[in-house]
């Protein structure tokens, strides 16, 4: 999939906006790794209000600026994929798309992994 283009981030951003609240917890959970860890996958859901499990990943993938990664039998969901090492890609993630919200301090975003 290419890179999304400026617009496609913005409207995709502005439902994001939409859905998550200020201090919203997002969980997160690592599909895929290469084995040496310097590529990871990454899927992220949050609970809406009637208790349904939605998926983020589109979203973190907005807030990132790139395009949703579909490898082969992850069953067409897509993932974001996050390079290097040395630190917690799901948080990452959680912590970019707080940003792109505009969300900081008492109202960022939560992450949690599963």
């Amino acid at each position: 999939m290419n890179k999304p283009t400026k617009a496609e981030i913005a409207e995709r951003l502005e439902i994001a906006r939409r859905a998550f609240k200020p201090g919203a917890r997002v969980y997160w959970t690592i599909e895929h790794r290469i084995r040496s860890g310097m590529a990871r996958w990454l899927r992220f859901f949050w609970v809406d209000e009637d208790g349904v499990i939605r998926n983020a990943t589109p979203s973190v993938a907005a807030a990132r600026g790139v395009a949703l990664s579909f490898r082969s039998g992850d069953g067409g969901r897509g993932t974001v994929r996050f390079g290097g090492c040395g630190f917690c890609a799901g948080s990452e993630g959680v912590a970019d798309l707080s940003d792109a919200l505009g969300y900081r301090g008492e109202d960022a975003l939560r992450a949690e992994g599963l």
